[in-house]
């Protein structure tokens, strides 16, 4: 399993007790902003584009973007329940930025609020965030 994999996967697995209570239906890894929820409330975790990429004699450190798709299921909220799911995905994301030792660091860096165009439409927001984490050359399986 590479490091962002492992990274992605630790992530995942900080954010799970948010399903387990009910605060979401869905949490899931997933590749593209465009993908559908099956149930709402839902969250993705989306691995943007790498921003940077430095080299030093052991491996790289590289950055990357994360979005969190927060899915609230509907436009209407008239208990002001989108922004407590996001402090909540904040609140369990946050506690370790290291993501159990996998990161150097997971930093906030943002939140954009979306709705979509469909027949049935969807409003959300997304929570970015920039992964740094270091890798050994030519063996991205291997942190150091």
């Amino acid at each position: 399993m590479s490091v962002l994999s492992s990274c992605l996967e630790n992530l995942r697995n900080q954010l799970l007790p948010l399903l387990e209570d009910g605060s979401f239906r869905e949490v899931e890894i997933r590749l593209s902003v465009a993908h559908e929820c099956k149930a709402a409330p839902a969250l993705h975790i989306i691995p943007g584009d790498e921003s940077a990429a430095e080299e030093d004699t052991c491996g790289y450190t590289n950055t990357r973007q994360i979005l969190l798709k927060v899915i609230f299921g509907t436009t209407r909220d008239p208990f002001c329940r989108a922004a407590e799911l996001v402090a909540f995905v904040q609140a369990a994301l946050e506690k370790d930025e290291t993501l159990g030792g996998k990161a150097i660091r997971c930093t906030y860096r943002g939140e954009q609020p979306f709705i979509t165009d469909s027949t049935s439409p969807q409003e959300g927001t997304f929570i970015q965030y920039e992964l740094v984490y270091r890798r050994k050359t030519a063996r991205p399986d291997i942190q150091y």
